[in-house]
Protein backbone atom coordinates (compact mmCIF):
# COMPACT_ATOMS: atom_id res chain seq x y z
CA UNK A 1 0.00 0.00 0.00
CA UNK A 2 1.33 3.03 -1.04
CA UNK A 3 -0.13 6.21 1.45
CA UNK A 4 0.21 10.14 0.18
CA UNK A 5 0.14 12.85 2.52
CA UNK A 6 1.10 17.09 2.23
CA UNK A 7 0.54 20.27 3.91
CA UNK A 8 -2.60 22.16 3.09
CA UNK A 9 -0.77 25.71 3.88
CA UNK A 10 2.58 27.21 4.43
CA UNK A 11 4.14 26.15 7.22
CA UNK A 12 2.18 22.90 7.78
CA UNK A 13 5.04 20.16 8.62
CA UNK A 14 4.70 17.59 6.09
CA UNK A 15 7.57 15.67 7.14
CA UNK A 16 6.39 15.30 10.40
CA UNK A 17 3.31 13.67 9.35
CA UNK A 18 4.45 11.61 7.15
CA UNK A 19 7.38 10.34 9.29
CA UNK A 20 4.25 9.41 12.28
CA UNK A 21 2.19 7.93 9.63
CA UNK A 22 4.75 5.79 8.38
CA UNK A 23 5.90 4.19 11.99
CA UNK A 24 2.31 3.87 12.33
CA UNK A 25 1.87 1.77 8.78
CA UNK A 26 5.30 -0.08 10.30
CA UNK A 27 6.08 0.99 6.42
CA UNK A 28 10.19 0.06 5.27
CA UNK A 29 10.52 3.59 3.29
CA UNK A 30 8.73 6.75 2.81
CA UNK A 31 9.54 9.57 0.05
CA UNK A 32 8.98 12.88 0.06
CA UNK A 33 8.59 14.19 -2.65
CA UNK A 34 9.66 18.77 -2.60
CA UNK A 35 10.57 21.17 -4.63
CA UNK A 36 14.45 20.46 -3.68
CA UNK A 37 16.27 17.30 -5.35
CA UNK A 38 17.60 15.91 -1.91
CA UNK A 39 19.53 16.81 1.37
CA UNK A 40 21.64 19.58 1.55
CA UNK A 41 24.30 20.66 4.44
CA UNK A 42 23.06 23.94 4.36
CA UNK A 43 20.40 25.84 2.20
CA UNK A 44 22.26 26.21 -1.44
CA UNK A 45 20.19 29.18 -2.04
CA UNK A 46 21.89 31.08 0.94
CA UNK A 47 24.99 28.97 0.26
CA UNK A 48 26.28 28.69 -3.04
CA UNK A 49 28.85 26.16 -1.96
CA UNK A 50 26.10 23.37 -0.20
CA UNK A 51 25.94 20.06 -2.38
CA UNK A 52 23.63 17.72 -2.86
CA UNK A 53 24.13 14.45 -0.23
CA UNK A 54 23.32 11.16 -2.14
CA UNK A 55 22.82 9.56 1.95
CA UNK A 56 22.55 11.07 4.90
CA UNK A 57 22.32 10.09 8.95
CA UNK A 58 19.07 10.73 10.30
CA UNK A 59 21.23 12.12 12.98
CA UNK A 60 22.90 14.11 10.48
CA UNK A 61 19.40 15.64 9.10
CA UNK A 62 18.43 16.43 12.72
CA UNK A 63 21.31 18.46 12.95
CA UNK A 64 20.72 20.11 10.04
CA UNK A 65 17.45 20.95 10.14
CA UNK A 66 18.25 22.10 14.02
CA UNK A 67 20.30 25.04 12.26
CA UNK A 68 19.16 28.37 10.73
CA UNK A 69 15.64 29.09 12.74
CA UNK A 70 15.71 25.62 14.06
CA UNK A 71 11.45 25.61 14.26
CA UNK A 72 9.57 22.93 14.22
CA UNK A 73 6.95 23.27 11.64
CA UNK A 74 9.38 25.09 9.27
CA UNK A 75 9.42 25.38 5.62
CA UNK A 76 12.40 23.70 4.95
CA UNK A 77 12.46 20.17 3.10
CA UNK A 78 12.33 18.52 6.25
CA UNK A 79 11.30 20.78 9.48
CA UNK A 80 13.19 19.89 12.65
CA UNK A 81 10.23 17.68 14.22
CA UNK A 82 9.94 15.71 11.11
CA UNK A 83 13.44 15.19 10.85
CA UNK A 84 13.31 13.91 14.58
CA UNK A 85 10.27 11.68 14.40
CA UNK A 86 12.46 10.34 11.02
CA UNK A 87 15.18 9.63 13.18
CA UNK A 88 13.30 8.10 15.81
CA UNK A 89 11.31 5.63 13.74
CA UNK A 90 14.15 4.03 11.75
CA UNK A 91 12.50 4.42 8.35
CA UNK A 92 14.60 5.03 5.57
CA UNK A 93 13.40 8.31 3.55
CA UNK A 94 13.95 9.55 0.40
CA UNK A 95 14.31 13.13 -0.62
CA UNK A 96 13.30 13.65 -4.47
CA UNK A 97 12.12 16.31 -6.76
CA UNK A 98 8.40 15.76 -7.00
CA UNK A 99 8.67 17.62 -10.39
CA UNK A 100 11.09 14.39 -11.59
CA UNK A 101 8.64 11.50 -12.06
CA UNK A 102 11.42 9.23 -12.68
CA UNK A 103 13.04 10.06 -9.39
CA UNK A 104 9.59 10.14 -7.45
CA UNK A 105 8.70 6.62 -8.85
CA UNK A 106 12.01 4.88 -8.00
CA UNK A 107 12.01 6.36 -4.83
CA UNK A 108 8.09 4.87 -4.20
CA UNK A 109 9.29 1.36 -5.86
CA UNK A 110 12.19 1.26 -3.37
CA UNK A 111 14.96 1.71 -5.48
CA UNK A 112 18.09 3.79 -5.21
CA UNK A 113 19.16 4.45 -8.57
CA UNK A 114 17.12 8.15 -8.73
CA UNK A 115 18.66 11.81 -7.79
CA UNK A 116 17.85 12.66 -4.82
CA UNK A 117 18.85 11.47 -0.92
CA UNK A 118 18.43 8.94 1.31
CA UNK A 119 18.18 10.06 4.56
CA UNK A 120 18.71 7.32 7.85
CA UNK A 121 17.33 3.93 7.65
CA UNK A 122 18.39 1.03 10.19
Amino acid sequence: AIGVSGGTHAGEPRAEGTGMLGGAAGAKSISIATKADGGYPADPRKDPGAKDRARLSAEERVRICSVGDGKDGGTGVVDALGAKMIARSGIETAVVDGRDLKALEASIMGRNDFHGSLVGGR
